[in-house]
């Protein structure tokens, strides 16, 4: 899929209503979307760590959305070879506390000798990550089944940008958006009614 026939397809979808939109504010919309169908179709990425005992902080990749997993959990805790019992660490994903806009991974507890002794110093965490639609073949992370999940999501976020400009212009969807939107809704009603729907899916 590319991001200049999702453009079309989207301004098409938008009937009327396309005319409030140029085609740079449609590939922000459509880039916003993308993102968004993580939570119905996850990207799953990985990166793996050096743990250093004492550390509980580290510098988490860029677009990490919500970690999913990681090596030292997925252990069987009867293979591990503690021959005492302690707290297993877990990781999460958090806004770094020294630098605003930026993430760190935390390690709780803060990993000791023992703990990397007992399970390695290395550690892959897997996380979710945002999808990306691009006209550059093979950039685009959607699969092409999920197009139509991907416009409707991107219509709702149009008429999100018209209610949020206080557009009182009645709004008209394509029919066949999968939800039923009556037509002449305003663009706060066609976003809640297109929403309802992109969630259920």
């Amino acid at each position: 899929m590319r991001l200049s026939n999702l453009r079309t397809d989207l301004r098409l979808a938008l009937m009327n209503s396309s005319e409030a939109f140029d085609d740079s504010t449609l590939d922000r919309i459509l880039t916003t979307a993308a993102e968004a169908m993580a939570q119905k179709r996850p990207l799953i990425g990985q990166d793996t760590l050096t743990v250093a005992a004492g550390t509980e902080l580290y510098t988490a990749p860029a677009g990490v959305l919500q970690i999913m997993g990681d090596s030292w959990s997925d252990r069987d805790i009867e293979d591990c070879p503690w021959n005492y019992p302690f707290t297993l660490p877990s990781i999460t994903h958090q806004h770094d506390p020294d630098d605003v806009g930026a993430f760190v991974w935390r390690i709780t507890p803060i990993p000791t000798a023992e703990h990397l002794y007992a399970l390695g110093p290395m550690l892959t965490v897997r996380f979710n990550q945002p999808h990306s639609v691009s006209d550059t073949l093979g950039e685009t992370t959607l699969r092409p089944a999920d197009r139509e999940l991907l416009l409707l999501r991107a219509v709702a976020e149009c008429a999100k940008y018209l209610a949020v400009r206080q557009t009182s212009k009645a709004m008209d969807v394509r029919p066949g958006m999968g939800a039923n939107v009556p037509r002449n809704s305003t663009p706060l009603a066609v976003f809640d009614t297109l929403m309802k729907h992109w969630s259920a899916a």
